[in-house]
């Protein structure tokens, strides 16, 4: 049996039939646990400026397992900039507004989760030439 986001939360366990080949037979069963949710894998790109058009940052949301999110919400905030969007049909994508060259920009990724996915945020400082 796969895991995938509808386990998130769940509790499963094993159970295990087994027959000897004298006709003797038992039964075990683990110990119930609980599934927790996947890590959340933000990926960010960012734009090169194009002439007299500035950087942009895109950020889309996946998982390690390739669970995609199905509800919660992506900010991104970068020099007084603030993008929001809510996760829908398992996928999200969001797209900062260009950022003016010459300045470094401090850019900041929040992801809230959701049933499946844990919440995330990465920062990081970004120079636009």
């Amino acid at each position: 049996y796969r895991l995938t986001g509808a386990d998130a939360g769940a509790k499963l366990s094993v159970r295990v039939e087994a027959t000897t080949s004298k006709g003797a037979w038992g039964v075990a069963t683990s110990k119930a646990k609980q599934v927790s949710k996947a890590h959340t894998r933000l990926t960010v790109n960012v734009t090169r400026n194009q002439g007299d058009r500035p950087a942009r940052v895109r950020v889309e949301i996946g998982s390690q397992d390739w669970i995609k999110p199905d509800g919660g919400e992506l900010t991104i905030s970068a020099s007084g900039k603030t993008v929001t969007a809510k996760a829908s049909d398992n996928y999200v994508r969001a797209d900062l507004p260009w950022l003016r060259p010459g300045m470094e920009h401090k850019v900041t990724v929040t992801f809230s989760g959701d049933r499946a996915l844990q919440g995330s945020t990465v920062s990081f400082v970004l120079q636009v030439r």
